[in-house]
């Protein structure tokens, strides 16, 4: 179903490229896949229990994938990235702190200025 739905994202992301709208095509594809992957995660999540009766899936899921996917983890390349991404997110978290801090001291200064001209007046 989520495939049928968002499939023809594509094709117009595709005619769009095709016509010279490259950054609007662009846009277009990446919208589309995060909304597909999304979705199409979502609904596993809530049909793993019923896929799990499946011997031949909880097989290749859980065992043969997980084994897999445990493998690069465990990697110094997954662990350096993750290390990495870590880091991006802590500067992120200060940075937007920091601007909620800078915004209530604006919004107050100004506030406390326009309250002086108003008793001014």
């Amino acid at each position: 179903m989520p495939i049928i739905v968002f499939e023809p994202i594509k094709p117009v992301a595709a005619y769009l490229i095709a016509t010279g709208q490259m950054a609007m095509g662009t846009v277009t594809f990446i919208v589309g896949e995060i909304l597909k992957l999304t979705f199409v995660d979502r609904l596993f999540k809530i049909t793993r229990p019923k896929l799990l009766r499946i011997p031949a899936f909880a097989w290749v899921m859980y065992g043969y994938w997980r084994s897999i996917m445990n493998s690069i983890k465990a990697s110094r390349a997954w662990r350096a990235v993750g290390y990495e991404l870590a880091k991006i997110n802590q500067l992120l978290r200060n940075f937007f702190l920091q601007l909620n801090v800078w915004q209530k001291t604006c919004r107050s200064f100004a506030h406390s200025h326009l309250s002086n001209l108003r008793h001014r007046a």
